[in-house]
């Protein structure tokens, strides 16, 4: 019941967000520095475009999200940024992680259909 609320909230806070919708192919890119200022899933929308992102994701089913970090060091942030996506109710079957050519201490953020 508790998650329920929480989905329920985090879907609030998304409609109530002045976004713009992202199309396939729309990345985000996110530092380390930002990435350290989470503390809960739902302060994630803090993040420039993540709450268009998860909007994006919730109105089209064909949509997926891929992450891209640049090394070794970077997957313990992508794995981080998947679980907070999780908790915000997006399924992990539309989330992917890859290793990709991205600066040191950047997650890229990627649309795809």
């Amino acid at each position: 019941m508790a998650r329920l609320n929480y989905l329920r909230m985090a879907m609030l806070l998304v409609m109530l967000l002045p976004t713009t919708l992202l199309s396939a192919g729309n990345t985000v890119t996110v530092s380390v520095s930002e990435l350290e200022q989470v503390k809960v899933a739902t302060s994630v929308f803090n993040l420039k475009g993540i709450a268009d992102i998860v909007e994006a994701l919730n109105a089209n089913s064909r949509y997926r999200v891929g992450i891209f970090y640049g090394n070794d060091n970077m997957r313990a942030w992508a794995d981080k940024m998947e679980q907070w996506l999780v908790a915000l109710g997006i399924e992990t079957k539309t989330i992917t992680k890859q290793v990709g050519v991205v600066a040191e201490g950047l997650l890229v953020l990627e649309l795809n259909e």
